[in-house]
């Protein structure tokens, strides 16, 4: 798997294997991907397979992957990162070898099974059978409750956390990733620079943000906005935001990075002023934000962060602290906010602080399997 599923399901490994576990991950890719993946140095095993597109023969290659697995492991606990078809997988061989299920729901799955009639009943049984579920925020375990059915004691709230390896800075030996990163240093240069990462999707905020700007840059000439992301499949908002930018005349203030490096990101995140994403529940097409990891990141980097009264947002910010929660669809509340960072550069560096510390002390996954010990035991 590909993406912050990816990120998660190596961070959580990352963390059982430094607090003693003996961890086996089962990876699943597309066969497409077979020549493009990068194989870090690990401290945990990996099995790689690599499925067909074919829904029903994917399920049976990755049941048969997990079965060997099983058969040649004694495997005490099995964590499903995604619960299609991973938890599906677990729930069914789970009769067979015994091991403690602990699936793993984010939000946004959640939202989305519960809206399609054969999905939501399969994954609530998955749920219900579980020993216990893990869910990245309180806004999840309520979610997770409420459409599923299931007992406050099942479902165990484990905030996702941040993997230092991944920060560690790489040898810049693509030349095209060279060049994009000094296009980047070069754009930032003395300016005040707001900073979006995110998919383009209608749920994270970034029209929003873009409404917002021509008042923002009346009062600050000097501000830009970076918008970093990927465009999924069908859904993809980006071709809307062109269409806004420039209609607003925002050519020269908005710059869109799509597609880029994890080194492109993080240099991205070193260079911002101010970070902000004005994510929002779309309940009826399923979107909303079950955490949101990347306020965690720009808090590795001591950025102060803007992000919303929504989902599970208030679990990554400290309201006041490590940056400010607003309402994405006021306006004047958003601009107020970035305003008060962008003038008084003090507070901007004092919530910066404060978020770093507060990654460094809670959300490194190491720390964080180490509080969660009952539940991995």
């Amino acid at each position: 798997m590909v993406g912050g599923i990816s990120d998660y399901s190596f961070g959580l490994a990352s963390g059982l294997s430094a607090n003693q576990h003996d961890v086996i991950v089962l990876a699943i890719f597309a066969k497409a991907v077979k020549n493009k993946i990068e194989r870090p140095t690990l401290n945990f095993r990996v099995i790689e397979i690599f499925v067909s597109s074919a829904l029903p023969i994917r399920i049976a290659q990755i049941i048969w992957a997990a079965h060997r697995i099983l058969a040649q492991n004694k495997v005490h606990q099995v964590i499903s990162t995604i619960w299609f078809p991973c938890g599906l997988t677990a729930f069914l061989l789970k009769p067979f070898y015994r091991f403690k299920h602990l699936p793993c729901l984010h939000g946004a799955d959640v939202l989305r099974a519960s809206l399609k009639f054969k999905a939501k009943p399969l994954i609530r049984r998955i749920a219900q059978k579980a020993d216990a579920v893990m869910v990245n925020s309180r806004f999840t375990k309520s979610m997770v409750m409420s459409l599923l059915s299931l007992p406050p004691k099942l479902v165990q709230v484990v905030n996702p956390g941040l993997n230092p390896q991944k920060y560690q800075s790489p040898n810049l030996s693509q030349p095209l990733e060279t060049a994009q990163i000094h296009e980047l240093e070069k754009l930032c240069l003395n300016k005040i620079v707001l900073l979006t990462v995110a998919r383009f999707t209608p749920s994270k905020g970034h029209a929003q943000m873009i409404s917002a700007l021509p008042v923002l840059c009346a009062k600050h000439p000097q501000l830009i906005y970076l918008i970093v992301g990927s465009s999924p499949p069908m859904i993809s908002t980006k071709p809307a935001l062109v269409q806004q930018i420039e209609s607003l005349n925002l050519t020269q203030v908005v710059h869109i990075f799509d597609d880029v490096s994890t080194h492109f990101i993080q240099h991205a995140l070193e260079l911002c002023s101010v970070f902000v994403m004005l994510s929002q529940e779309v309940p009826e097409d399923g979107y909303c934000e079950g955490f949101g990891i990347v306020f965690l990141e720009a808090g590795f980097f001591a950025k102060p962060v803007i992000g919303s009264r929504s989902g599970g947002v208030p679990d990554a910010i400290v309201d006041g602290q490590s940056g400010f929660l607003v309402d994405p669809e006021n306006q004047a509340e958003v601009i107020a906010k970035v305003n008060l960072l962008v003038q008084n550069p003090g507070l901007a560096a004092e919530m910066g602080a404060f978020g770093r510390k507060r990654v460094h002390d809670h959300f490194f996954w190491e720390k964080i399997v180490a509080g969660h010990g009952e539940l991995f035991k």
